[in-house]
């Protein structure tokens, strides 16, 4: 069964044989808390980043904007930044590179090339246990020039609400300071104040596997102060990097087959029930991506940022019709939420926007 499975799940993996260069056409991943958005621009590649509980909790509080009695949150979703992959003679514009693109939703993997006669391979994935995306990149031998010249890093987004961006009026000081940002030997920290003291640190490392072969590890952890961040990122770096990168791997898939051991559906074989059957495994991969039992609940953006007005949680309609699929799927412990942005803690709300 396993086998049957994987073949049928692996043939509606999302295919992109010209390189999509805009984040609602590019390859997902994500482990309900942290995700990656891989698509090309700049000549390269950019990897937008996203943590589902990075929130600035005092806008709403300043600006008078969302109010609990009226089933609207005020926790704003904050952009944290992408990573960004421009190989030799890449140029700053917005054309997206040569290349290929495939997010292989069996194994929760991200696949791609780069440049004439795929040059530069890469994969990503965003670890279903571990608090870390990773990024593996090579240069096929004939192609070493390619990758002797490459730059690898990190770029802030700006950390206010996204709605701010959509003519939210808010006083100067309503915004969040500038970040900081500070190198530890391999690794790069990028700290981001907020405004109710709540900091987040975007951290990562690169490794060299083998002449022209690496591997990034990045984690967006929080802290009450700076310290704290930094402290709690570089354990989960300390901790990815000294584990046997097969055994995680495995790890990996191991729970993405027991997700999809869960549930499958087949219909007919004709074009139109095809491309249905293929929304509906794609639809169970991103909401696995986007929350899990132990994980803050399914906002209208999941791990996943953009430039929307709305960057929150509502409790209403928008949240109901999200969770609606599971029960037909057989994932009712997505249900289960534990914190304090769950779907049992929304129940009363969501109860009450029934009627409004």
């Amino acid at each position: 069964m396993n086998n049957q499975q994987c073949e049928r799940v692996s043939q509606h993996n999302y295919r992109c044989d010209t390189m999509p260069r805009s984040w609602g056409a590019g390859a997902w991943c994500g482990n309900g808390l942290l995700g990656a958005m891989v698509y090309g621009a700049n000549g390269g590649m950019r990897f937008e980043i996203g943590r589902t509980d990075i929130m600035d909790r005092s806008y709403g509080e300043l600006t008078g904007q969302g109010n609990f009695k009226n089933n609207d949150c005020p926790w704003y979703r904050l952009p944290i930044g992408a990573l960004e992959l421009q190989p030799f003679g890449a140029q700053s514009n917005n054309e997206a590179p040569n290349g290929t693109l495939e997010n292989d939703i069996w194994n929760a993997e991200i696949r791609g090339t780069l440049g004439d006669e795929s040059a530069l391979q890469f994969r990503v994935v965003t670890h279903t246990t571990h608090e870390a995306i990773l990024i593996e990149w090579e240069t096929d031998a004939q192609h070493i020039e390619y990758s002797t010249e490459y730059s690898m890093g990190f770029r802030p987004d700006f950390s206010a609400p996204l709605s701010f961006r959509y003519g939210v009026a808010v006083d100067q000081h309503t915004l969040n300071p500038p970040p900081i940002f500070h190198a530890d030997g391999s690794r790069f920290f990028c700290t981001q104040q907020t405004l109710n003291d709540q900091n987040y640190v975007t951290a990562y490392e690169i490794i060299e596997l083998a002449p022209h072969r690496f591997r990034l590890i990045l984690t967006v952890q929080r802290g009450e102060t700076e310290a704290a961040a930094r402290c709690n990122a570089s354990q989960i770096l300390d901790d990815v990097s000294s584990r046997d990168w097969d055994e995680m791997l495995e790890e990996h898939h191991a729970w993405w087959r027991n997700f999809w051991d869960q549930s499958h559906i087949a219909l007919a074989n004709d074009e139109s029930s095809t491309r249905l059957e293929a929304f509906w495994y794609q639809q169970n991969y991103k909401f696995a991506c986007a929350t899990r039992a132990d994980r803050p609940m399914y906002d209208l953006l999941g791990p996943w940022t953009y430039n929307t007005v709305w960057s929150a949680c509502w409790w209403n309609l928008n949240t109901q019709l999200l969770y609606l699929p599971l029960y037909t799927a057989n994932r009712n412990e997505c249900f289960a939420h534990s914190q304090d942005s769950s779907v049992s803690g929304t129940i009363p709300k969501m109860r009450i926007s029934i009627f409004v």
